[in-house]
């Protein structure tokens, strides 16, 4: 029985010394003596337009107020609530990575929007260009002349009748075939929709 005692004095020792010699906990790291950190965003607007301050930010403290620090970096000043800010060194790195999480999301999601459009517009740019080409290519594929295309047949006015000499509708482009003279001696021509046309 006193062995059993002794071992169970033992083991109640070890446990109470294991117990009270578990490690200290880390300092907490704070920021430098009168510099606090940004819980949240903060901006303030000068001559030189709006300077904002992301979260995370440290900055020093110009002057206390009753529920307000005024505070700078060196350049401009800014006042945020007391409870908005914190002395917490690992707060601070923290809120900073969050940050740059942040601005690097919406970043890539600009970047993407950009080249979507991008790639529209080239897609649009390319198909007018083969749609002008293949006009291109129908005004010049039936030569000036040939009976057989339809570009090239007699021309009619209001009634469906023919009147004056015979002449051909071609591109507008292209030189006239023939040549007119009204009754003041004006000279003119039609056009391939077959529209009277004065020089």
């Amino acid at each position: 029985m006193k062995k059993l005692a002794v071992l169970l004095l033992v083991v109640s020792g070890l446990g109470a010394y294991f117990y009270w010699r578990k490690p200290a906990p880390l300092p907490q790291r704070l920021t430098p003596e009168g510099m606090v950190c940004l819980l949240h965003y903060a901006s303030v607007t000068t001559s030189r337009g709006v300077t904002g301050f992301p979260p995370g930010t440290i900055l020093r403290v110009i002057a206390k107020r009753s529920n307000t620090l005024v505070l700078g970096d060196g350049q401009v000043t800014v006042e945020v609530l007391r409870s908005d800010t914190t002395d917490d060194l690992d707060v601070a790195e923290r809120l900073a990575h969050q940050e740059a999480v942040a601005q690097a999301s919406i970043a890539a999601q600009n970047n993407a929007e950009a080249k979507a459009a991008a790639d529209a517009e080239r897609t649009a740019l390319a198909k007018m260009e083969a749609e002008r080409q293949q006009r291109a290519a129908a005004n010049t594929s039936a030569p000036v002349g040939s009976s057989s295309s339809a570009l090239n047949q007699p021309a009619r006015h209001a009634g469906g009748v023919n009147s004056g000499p015979t002449y051909y509708y071609v591109p507008s482009s292209a030189t006239p075939t023939a040549y007119y003279w009204d009754s003041t001696g004006r000279q003119y021509h039609y056009d391939s929709f077959g529209n009277k046309v004065y020089p």
